[in-house]
């Protein structure tokens, strides 16, 4: 049984510094927690060899929380070149909250107990909150009295403690779990050309390297 509560408050401001030139700054504060109960029973084992009767299921429940706040900022300008060129930069941040994989936590003889078990060793329990940073340079235009449309854009996004796939040592239960740092970056490029009345072209490119 799990329960997640989550609250934030968050906005944007916009500033039209020139004619030209606008300017956004943004916030994000936010706070959760997270309460998580789990047990785990072996009933055929523990009816062959431990004595329990064979309809007979013990649960003990074990409660787990997790808690965490922060901020998130995000910076964009803008800058009209022409009615028909834009160019733009930002940068922002984002994150997913941790919270309980909702597997019971081990015994502390977990290790000489000498019986099968499925349990979450400290590490395994929780997983914590993953961040991300990320860059973007760009411009957005169309030409030809609004017959071609050109943008492009280069990125990079840097991604701290990462939220993986794993499993858990005693039992592999799927688990998630945080990784350390990763980074990804690319360009992207789209047109669309109206070569008629009739016919539009698409043409896209994108590459990342992650």
């Amino acid at each position: 049984d799990t329960e997640q509560t989550e609250s934030a408050i968050f906005g944007e401001i916009n500033y039209q510094a020139t004619e030209n030139l606008s300017v956004t700054l943004g916030a994000r504060f936010y706070e959760y927690e997270v309460e998580s109960s789990s047990a785990v029973d072996f009933p055929i084992y523990n009816t062959l060899f431990e004595g329990a009767g064979p309809t007979e299921v013990n649960l003990a429940f074990d409660t787990i929380k997790a808690k965490d706040d922060g901020s998130l900022f995000k910076f964009n300008a803008s800058y009209q070149f022409s009615d028909d060129v834009m160019g733009y930069a930002t940068i922002s941040e984002g994150f997913r909250i941790g919270g309980s994989n909702g597997v019971a936590a081990c015994p502390d003889d977990v290790a000489e107990s000498g019986f099968q078990n499925v349990c979450a060793l400290p590490d395994e329990a929780l997983y914590e909150p993953d961040t991300t940073t990320n860059y973007e340079l760009g411009f957005k235009s169309t030409w030809f009295s609004n017959q071609l449309h050109f943008n492009a854009a280069v990125f990079m996004v840097e991604w701290d403690n990462a939220q993986v796939a794993g499993a858990t040592f005693y039992g592999q239960q799927p688990i998630t779990s945080n990784a350390a740092t990763a980074e990804s970056s690319g360009i992207e490029i789209s047109s669309r050309a109206m070569l008629s009345d009739s016919i539009i072209a698409y043409a896209t490119y994108a590459y990342t390297n992650a």
